[in-house]
C-alpha cells in the first residue's frame, strides 16, 4: 500500500525491504511507536529511522503506526501490567 513517500509492505511494515520472510541477519531490531517512529508522509522509506540503521547485519522492522498515542493506550498498557 502507498499513499505518496509512505509505503508499507505486506506485513503492515515500514520497510526498504520488499519482504522480510526468509531473510537471516545476525540482529533484526523492531520499531514500535507513533507516526514519530513511522515518519509518516513526510519522509521515503530509506529516510526512517528503521533505515538509518539497517544494514547487512541488521534487519529492522518499522511497525511504527499513524495516529498512536500513548495517551489513548495508557490504560491498555495499565490492564497488561496487572
Amino acid at each position: 500500500m502507498a499513499i505518496g513517500n509512505w509505503v508499507i509492505d505486506a506485513n503492515g511494515a515500514r520497510s526498504t525491504q520488499p519482504s522480510h520472510a526468509g531473510l537471516v541477519k545476525a540482529t533484526r531490531i523492531i520499531f514500535l511507536g507513533s507516526s514519530m517512529v513511522n515518519g509518516d508522509t513526510h519522509v521515503k522509506n530509506n529516510e526512517t529511522i528503521s533505515a538509518y540503521v539497517e544494514d547487512e547485519d541488521v534487519d529492522a522492522l518499522n511497525f511504527g503506526t499513524m495516529m498512536y498515542s500513548d495517551v489513548l493506550n495508557g490504560p491498555m498498557l495499565a490492564l497488561l501490567q496487572t
